[in-house]
């Protein structure tokens, strides 16, 4: 994340594209190197990486592995697990995220004109929220030109732009915390003090109201994966019509 993104261009072989990513990125980070010293690297990779595992089964993180982690590996405390098994939580994830990868790379192959290619990579951007391991609401920013293009290609269709509208409205505008204070009993996740415990969701929670803005996710991509299969067979009709 967001080297994810690459995906797309790998995939149609656009290889300038990934050259140059790679190259800016190397820059990046030996222009940081030179400016805040090498050790923060090392600070990185041995402090903020393993600190940031540490909120993969908190309430906010809206990807695959939150949800997952949330069922079956929730050593933090904010959730009852389904069923405390690492392994199974482990094996899920990569199981989900291989079929979202499979299935982008699958449309990225079929995608050809720029409609196509268009739908194809706002379904690789959504993809790409699935599968990071920690997403958190500001992520919901990059959804922002998903959206858009999805709007222009689903055309007057009334129900897949109120999946748009509908996206928009979990994800950009309602804050999730105003749901889960209403139905989650306690004083909210992570508050502490005297007198007050912090909240823990139970399962029912973490399937329901803890993870609408992964299933909001989750019906974009099925939205965009579709819309690039009507393209496809609609731009072949026209084709075998000229």
């Amino acid at each position: 994340f967001p080297a994810f993104l690459l995906l797309y261009f790998a995939v149609r072989r656009q290889w300038r594209v990934v050259f140059t990513a790679a190259v800016t990125f190397a820059a990046a980070n030996l222009m940081a190197g030179l400016i805040f010293g090498w050790r923060c690297f090392h600070t990185y990779a041995v402090e903020v990486m393993p600190n940031v595992g540490t909120f993969r089964d908190t309430w906010p993180n809206a990807s695959l592995m939150g949800l997952w982690c949330k069922l079956f590996d929730a050593p933090s405390g904010h959730v009852e697990p389904l069923w405390q098994n690492p392994l199974c939580a482990q094996l899920a994830y990569f199981a989900s995220s291989a079929v979202v990868v499979a299935l982008v790379a699958w449309k990225m192959r079929q995608a050809e004109g720029r409609r196509q290619a268009d739908v194809a990579f706002a379904l690789c951007t959504i993809g790409m929220l699935l599968v990071s391991p920690v997403v958190w609401d500001h992520y919901f920013l990059l959804l922002i030109l998903p959206l858009a293009i999805l709007w222009k290609a689903v055309g007057p269709s009334f129900r897949k732009r109120a999946v748009i509208l509908s996206a928009i409205c979990v994800l950009l505008t309602i804050q999730p915390r105003w749901v889960w204070d209403a139905v989650i009993p306690g004083d909210g996740e992570g508050i502490s003090g005297i007198g007050k415990v912090s909240s823990v969701a139970l399962p029912i929670h973490t399937l329901t109201v803890i993870s609408m803005q992964l299933y909001m996710v989750l019906a974009l991509f099925v939205l965009a994966y579709l819309q690039v299969k009507r393209i496809v067979i609609k731009d072949a009709d026209r084709s075998i019509g000229a």
